[in-house]
């Protein structure tokens, strides 16, 4: 209940002029205060019975102007009619983009209050991230038979060139608040997400309708592998502040404890240059989109590498879409797109490149029970101690074999659809002879436009495509006229078309073919060591083969020796400078 005696500095009555009355409600004042503003403002009101309607309202008026507020005209209204209900209304802040205060007036006499609240500020939200590839450690995956392959624990998640790998959400500003005055309260603005983007990435800008937020995205330069850190012990999401793409990693060992670095089944697959400073241990199928050097052994089921290889020793697969270079290798198929160098040993290998060479890094290179598929071998320091068997230029001469089969079949083709021209020509111009003696004089002159096409169609005067551009145009005009006659011409354009197709496919084919005996006539073998008493070397070059084998009474002999090809003599001994 209103008390109007108690702690009021002035006791009204009806006649009290509006001065006293205002001095009366400040007296009663509570304020709440939020940061640097304040927010509410609590008054109490005399009751209507004690002052007259036209004295509060003007006291109000006094009162709210300095709130810097007006009384709207129907809530003056209803105060000066002694309306006794609650009365509200929007107050609008100093400036235009505040949100509005809100004003709340209750004459009743159980109520009797006075109550201006503004609008506390929303403080900006921190910048977020959301995480786009799997970065979570797995246990390995759990196998049919109930045991469990380790090679699938993604400790080296990797990304795809152009791959978006993370978006971070910029902070929010916040919205401004609005005091009891009008004035402007200002929200603490949102933190950024802490994070560090390192090499290999790169970032493109955005908006987000939905919540009304921009962000970053960044994405993979190039393929490589994803590298983080966390800010705690747990790895969320939301906890990543280390982001970069590496091309270029040092493992230890390849084998359980390293896992898959992507890919299915037991394919390790790596976008990055990768160097094991240990050994490619078990049943590893190691697939490198880059460089591999391995300053172990290589022992995994097949090490595929797009770039080349470095290696100490193998004793498995691998295969190279440039060069190799290895130490020794034993019970080893070892394949490369360009070259293979070795350094200390092979044997029980089969070497295939177009070039491979022996470049000895101490006094010799021991060689035993050994194929080298190759265009060009040249080795320095050989020791051969077992059977070397060596394929010169096998691939050329499968290719070659192959342009000729092709070459012979577009010889063929093309001869079938020349004949098939020129009796088709033939028939075409029995047709001209009927139709021009038929028909009347006004269609002479379409004829001898047809006659005319006809003749450049054979003589190669007037392009394939040309030809059907014309023809349509004349079907277009006299259809029902030359129907017959231009289906007739059709049927040559295609067989022109045809022929030419087959001469330009021999024309092609016989550059390739060129190219190939051009390669066939660079080949060579040049070796400088030694043969053992139980070594050999075989040559086979096509359908020739030739043999070096120590004498029967010797030991260790000189071998040196340097031979080419020549596709009408077969081997060719260069001799040795």
């Amino acid at each position: 209940m209103f008390d109007t005696t108690e702690n009021k500095a002035v006791e009204l009555t009806p006649d009290s002029p509006k001065e006293d009355v205002v001095s009366w409600i400040k007296d009663t004042i509570d304020e709440v205060h939020i940061g640097p503003g304040i927010m509410k403002v609590a008054m109490d009101l005399p009751p209507v019975t004690r002052v007259p309607p036209e004295v509060l309202t003007k006291a109000l008026e006094e009162i709210l102007s300095e709130y810097y507020i007006k009384i709207p005209p129907e809530v003056k209204q209803s105060l000066l009619s002694g309306y006794v209900e609650e009365l509200t209304f929007l107050a609008p802040g100093k400036e235009k983009h505040l949100r509005p205060r809100t004003v709340l007036i209750n004459t009743a006499p159980e109520i009797s209050t006075l109550l201006i609240k503004g609008e506390p500020p929303v403080d900006g939200l921190d910048g977020s991230i959301e995480v786009f590839f799997d970065f979570a450690m797995k246990p390995g995956r759990i196998l049919p038979d109930g045991s469990i392959d380790f090679r699938e624990i993604n400790k080296f998640p990797q990304a795809r060139a152009g791959e978006c790998l993370v978006r971070v959400y910029e902070p929010t500003q916040g919205l401004d608040g609005t005091d009891v005055h009008g004035w402007k309260i200002a929200p603490e603005p949102g933190a950024p997400h802490p994070i560090e983007i390192g090499e290999g990435l790169s970032v493109t800008q955005g908006y987000d309708d939905e919540t009304k937020r921009h962000y970053k995205d960044f994405f993979s330069e190039k393929p490589g592998i994803i590298v983080y850190d966390f800010k705690g012990k747990e790895p969320r999401a939301s906890d990543i502040i280390k982001l970069s793409v590496q091309n270029h990693i040092v493992v230890k060992d390849v084998d359980f404890s390293t896992g898959n670095l992507s890919g299915a089944g037991n394919e390790l697959r790596c976008a990055a240059d990768v160097v094991v400073q240990g050994d490619i241990k078990g049943n590893f199928a190691v697939v490198i989109d880059g460089l591999l050097e391995v300053k172990g052994a290589v022992e995994g089921e097949t090490v595929d590498v797009s770039g080349p290889i470095m290696a100490s020793f193998v004793r498995s697969s691998i295969r190279s879409g440039k060069h190799i270079e290895i130490g020794a290798a034993r019970n080893a198929r070892v394949t490369a797109q360009t070259s293979i160098l070795v350094k200390r040993e092979v044997a029980d290998c089969r070497l295939t490149a177009p070039e491979v060479r022996f470049l000895p890094s101490g006094a010799r290179i021991m060689c035993g029970q050994a194929e080298i598929y190759a265009r060009s071998i040249t080795a320095e320091g050989l020791m051969v101690r077992n059977v070397l068997r060596i394929y010169l230029g096998e691939d050329l001469f499968t290719q070659l074999k192959e342009v000729d089969r092709q070459e012979e079949d577009l010889k063929r083709q093309a001869d079938a659809y020349a004949a098939s021209l020129k009796d088709s020509a033939a028939v075409m111009g029995q047709k001209l002879k009927i139709a021009v003696r038929t028909c009347p004089p006004e269609r002479k002159q379409v004829l001898h436009a047809i006659k005319q096409l006809t003749a450049m169609i054979l003589t190669g005067e007037m392009s394939v495509e040309k030809a059907k551009k014309r023809v349509e145009l004349i079907l277009a005009r006299h259809c029902s006229e030359i129907k017959g006659l231009m289906k007739q011409l059709l049927r040559m354009v295609k067989l022109k078309e045809l022929r030419d197709g087959c001469q330009e496919g021999l024309q092609e084919v016989i550059s390739q073919k060129e190219a190939i005996i051009a390669d066939i006539l660079q080949m060579k073998v040049e070796i400088k060591g030694a043969l053992s008493r139980s070594g050999q070397v075989i040559i086979t070059c096509d359908r020739h083969e030739k043999r070096y084998t120590p004498s029967r009474t010797g030991g260790t002999e000189l071998l040196e020796l340097s031979i080419g090809y020549d596709l009408e003599n077969g081997f060719v001994d260069n001799g040795l400078p």
